[in-house]
């Protein structure tokens, strides 16, 4: 993971990271992001298990400016992951609404269909704007694109 965290430091390119919200990942994680704060760790479904709540999220976010935040499998309409949902039926959890207008530039959504099909898909795209209708527009528009095209240095797409 080190060395992979150095060629993120490095190149200046995200590293996308796939781990749960135990005390030893959480501790593990830190250590990385405080060992070179010139690199850029997606935490991918942010952290799945309950535990990774806004309440643990919050503090993470303020000493970790290098840590962002991807919110696939957290949505309501999944249930086939362990995450607590951002969500209660489509309508945002006030912590959560809470965290992302507090961090509008920490936070990408993600759009991790199972089954992998246009039908899924197109579910997927209709609850994440739903959610994002819920947030300020300068918020919605960093989660919906501003984030991910600032973080992969993708030219901004025309509206």
């Amino acid at each position: 993971m080190r060395r992979l965290w150095t060629l993120s430091a490095k190149y200046d390119v995200p590293l996308s990271v796939h781990m749960d919200a135990t005390p030893d990942s959480l501790e593990q994680m830190e250590r990385v992001l405080v060992s070179d704060r010139r690199g850029t760790w997606i935490w991918a479904h942010t952290g799945w298990l309950p535990v990774a709540n806004p309440s643990l999220l919050r503090p993470l976010l303020q000493a970790h400016p290098n840590l962002f935040c991807e919110l696939s499998g957290r949505e309501s309409i999944r249930r086939i992951y362990r995450g607590d949902p951002i969500d209660n039926d489509r309508v945002l959890k006030p912590e959560w609404k809470a965290l992302l207008e507090d961090f509008p530039d920490r936070f990408v959504i993600g759009t991790d269909v199972d089954p992998p099909t246009m039908a899924a898909y197109a579910e997927e795209i209709g609850y994440w704007r739903g959610i994002l209708a819920q947030l300020s527009p300068s918020t919605a528009a960093k989660l919906a694109h501003g984030n991910a095209e600032r973080l992969l240095k993708l030219q901004a797409a025309s509206r």
